[in-house]
């Protein structure tokens, strides 16, 4: 699961882009990360872009993701998305997915002295 750096400028971004509250991504990135911490599932992992999102990527596995755009102005979750099977639109996000996800300089993983997910507890 790939969700913008919490401390990144892009979070305060996307509240105002959303008209939010200022700061309710940044604490729904951490609740998310911590909940996922503490699944302790070697299947299910989380990395932090550091570059700016423009797609949301879910990948379930070598065969299926499901991709969508960061629209400005919109809500994410009101934004359409698109299922994708393993073909040739597939692996052109895998590539990008991949790309961001092995580069430190995109994204890293959230530091579990932190984030450790053995102490969450739903708000």
């Amino acid at each position: 699961i790939f969700v913008v750096h919490p401390d990144s400028p892009y979070c305060e971004q996307r509240d105002y882009e959303e008209s939010l509250v200022p700061g309710t991504t940044k604490n729904e990135i951490i609740r998310i990360t911590k909940f996922i911490l503490s699944l302790k599932d070697s299947n299910v992992e989380i990395r932090w872009y550091k570059s700016l999102p423009t797609t949301s990527m879910l990948v379930i596995d070598d065969e299926e993701m499901v991709v969508g755009p960061y629209i400005a102005g919109w809500k994410h979750r009101n934004t359409y998305c698109i299922r994708l099977k393993r073909g040739k639109l597939f692996d052109y996000y895998r590539t990008h997915f991949e790309k961001v996800w092995n580069d430190p300089k995109l994204s890293c993983e959230p530091d579990p002295c932190v984030y450790g997910g053995e102490n969450y507890e739903e708000n």
